[in-house]
């Protein structure tokens, strides 16, 4: 009898092995893609020392899962976020080690900026809840600036088109309402409001998504509302906030067109006549360049935007996935010069402003007593949170032996947030088709009305009230002025006392001006009593006399329409490289 095994034996041994080993291997896919079981334990932690690190294409597929786990359209209000702390830190704890110098190795900057509490913020070494949020709103701020990149071709195009997109999505709110009632970009995107630093903060941080520096210039008295200057260029660009309009470029008051050439800081400081133009008569524009001159500069982010592990993640971020969730103050291992050093390049007009630049405080301030007041239920979150999870359907039942009707109060399956998150990622089909059923939400009632069923009533009422509004702007901004003015008139007949009215009016006005309607639009500016956009509307409607009633005085240059949408797949390119100090 021979010794060697016969051929076919060897062969079907072969086969056994390798069954048996890609059996094993997709069980450990099937395991490591198993989610957490609730109440479970945290899972293994691989003891980096003893075992070797997971191959790069398994981390990244356990990297893009989790990110897609607080996806916007996922990870929306009332949703579980504290499940996905562990999960990042769990992932960090097998995935996250470069094995290489850290991408921050340099802290001075952070430790000269920050102190304190928020110093210790930026340098904790593992995950929060702060981190899942700042992610969350990274990505649907990238998302919008996708929207952005694809539809303008300069970067200072792309710039307006984001303080349009600011201004048609965030009504404003009185300044005063952010020590009582604070808000993040997140939860101002998601409700449609937000004070003038709340939109200079939301606006700057799309800028950053853009892969464009900015800065807020801060007057020392806290009443006025802060510039903001975006770098283009070497050049910086400054925007209005409050107005939600660009400071005008010298003379274009003169021109036929409505605001559209940004000014220069450098134009503004020598030549205070640029900032009179937003001057109205007993309403000075409060900037002068004298001011200006001597205002505060302020670097817009939070405790987790300069945070070193979020520099790793982002090391590690997917490929495909263009989002920005860190910037560093200081130097790092891929970029030299961090945002402190190459801002005060840009902003040598202003003379040696030594310690004036510095942490904008607003930010991290607002998500610190966000945090304070229980994040989404705090007592000015819970009704919101209510409304944007709404809307409440009645189903009656009857006993059969006594015939006692009750009536049981039913959460909707599909949302006023979940048509409100379409609309901000730009995808109009999806946006209208969510707004459209809960258009006449207000109207149905039980035949028994007790406490609870009332209280259900009066939140449907909210929940049609802001989805007819925001039904009207999906169709303005997607150039559907007939049924948008069909759309804000059914608003102003069914919620005369709506909360959306002032912004219905403002929207109103905006179709007759895409219209070339400049009279009539200018009416209905003028006839709006006192509210938060006051100061947009005098300007505006000041500058629709100037062009004159008739459509026969067209402007030259118009105002930016809203970003067109695209599909999500889409990314921004990458920016090009930035020069560093002494290279051509």
């Amino acid at each position: 009898m021979s010794s060697s095994t016969p051929p076919r034996r060897h062969w079907l041994n072969a086969r056994l092995f390798w069954w048996v080993m890609g059996m094993a291997a997709a069980f450990d896919v099937i395991y490591i893609s198993l989610p957490n079981q609730p109440g479970g334990s945290a899972g293994p932690v691989v003891d980096l020392g003893t075992s070797e690190k997971p191959n790069s294409s398994l981390c990244e597929s356990k990297l893009v899962k989790w990110i897609v786990s607080v996806d916007p359209e996922r990870l929306q209000f009332n949703t579980d976020i504290e499940s996905r702390i562990p999960e990042l830190n769990r992932y960090w704890t097998t995935c996250g080690s470069t094995g290489g110098e850290p991408i921050v190795s340099d802290l001075k900057p952070i430790e000269a900026a920050v102190q304190g509490d928020y110093r210790e913020r930026v340098l904790s070494p593992s995950f929060g809840r702060r981190d899942v949020e700042h992610i969350r709103q990274s990505l649907l701020l990238s998302r919008m600036a996708t929207r952005i990149g694809a539809a303008q071709k300069t970067d200072l195009d792309r710039a307006l088109a984001a303080l349009v997109l600011v201004s048609q999505q965030v009504e404003p709110l009185p300044a005063e309402s952010s020590t009582v009632h604070p808000l993040t970009p997140f939860e101002s995107l998601l409700l449609g409001q937000g004070t003038p630093s709340d939109r200079a903060w939301i606006f700057a941080e799309i800028v950053r998504q853009l892969h464009l520096d900015s800065v807020v210039f801060i007057a020392d008295d806290a009443a006025i509302p802060p510039l903001v200057g975006v770098v283009i260029e070497s050049e910086v660009y400054l925007f209005e906030p409050l107005t939600g309009l660009p400071v005008p470029a010298a003379g274009e008051s003169q021109r036929k067109s409505l605001y559209r050439e940004p000014a220069t800081l450098k134009a503004v400081l020598a030549d205070d006549s640029i900032l009179r133009q937003l001057d109205l008569e007993g309403l000075p524009c409060p900037w002068t360049a004298e001011r200006l001159r001597a205002a505060r500069v302020g670097l817009v982010g939070t405790s987790n935007t300069w945070a070193p592990r979020l520099a790793e993640l982002q090391f590690q971020w997917p490929t495909a996935q263009m989002c920005v969730i860190y910037d560093g103050l200081g130097p790092s291992s891929d970029r030299k010069r961090g945002l402190v050093e190459r801002v005060r390049e840009v902003l040598a007009p202003l003379g040696d402003i030594g310690e004036r630049i510095q942490v904008w405080e607003y930010p991290e301030r607002q998500c610190a007593l966000y945090d304070s007041l229980n994040s989404e239920a705090a007592p000015h979150m819970v009704p919101l949170v209510a409304v944007m999870s709404g809307p409440t359907s009645f189903a009656e039942t009857s006993d059969p032996q006594t015939g006692k009707i009750s009536v049981v109060l039913q959460r909707s399956k599909l949302s006023l947030q979940q048509a409100r998150v379409q609309h901000l990622l730009g995808h109009q089909i999806q946006a209208v088709a969510g707004y459209l059923p809960l258009l006449k939400v207000h109207l149905a009632s039980p035949s028994i009305v007790n406490a609870e069923v009332q209280a259900a009533l009066d939140q449907n009422r909210r929940v049609a009230d802001r989805a007819t509004y925001w039904m009207a702007a999906t169709q303005y901004e997607g150039n559907k002025l007939t049924a948008c003015v069909g759309t804000l008139q059914s608003y102003m007949k069914n919620f005369p006392l709506g909360e959306m009215g002032e912004a219905v009016a403002m929207r109103l006005s905006a179709c007759l001006m895409k219209s070339q309607e400049y009279g009539p639009a200018a009416q209905i500016l003028e006839g709006i009593g006192p509210g938060p956009n006051l100061n947009r509307r005098k300007l505006l409607a000041r500058r629709l006399r100037e062009l004159g009633p008739s459509p026969g005085s067209t402007p030259t240059e118009p105002q930016p329409p809203a970003p067109a949408p695209v599909p999500a797949s889409e990314t921004i390119p990458p920016p090009p490289p930035r020069a560093e100090a002494g290279q051509q």
